[in-house]
């Protein structure tokens, strides 16, 4: 599969799972934005610096699989439809070019304490 990002993706300096697994991940904030296409390159280009890309047997953009997980009566997608502050998503996500799996357990706005 061919993208076009408006950016040489192998400008960025890669990193491997081995050493993601020593960067501290856990604790973590995420934020998604919204730009044209167009913007792209421009954006990636501002994040060589500060950003490493993750690259698995040399192939930056994976292709994966997703299982999602739910109850009978779809507790989850439906707090997510409806944005409550508080849900819970559960997924089987496979790395297609690895065959590797993983299971997923992420709680939204909740603390733990």
């Amino acid at each position: 599969m061919t993208f076009n990002v408006g950016c040489d993706l192998n400008s960025f300096q890669e990193i491997g799972l081995h050493q993601m697994a020593e960067a501290s991940l856990m604790d973590r904030r995420e934020f998604k934005f919204a730009l044209p296409l167009t913007k792209l390159g421009e954006l990636l280009q501002s994040l060589l610096t500060d950003y490493r890309m993750l690259s698995i047997q040399g192939i930056a953009l994976q292709a994966y699989r997703n299982v999602y997980f739910d109850t009978v009566d779809f507790a989850f997608f439906r707090a997510q439809q409806v944005r409550c502050e508080r849900r819970h998503k559960v997924r089987l996500r496979q790395y297609l070019s690895t065959e590797s799996s993983f299971l997923e357990i992420r709680a939204f706005g909740i603390i733990a304490e």
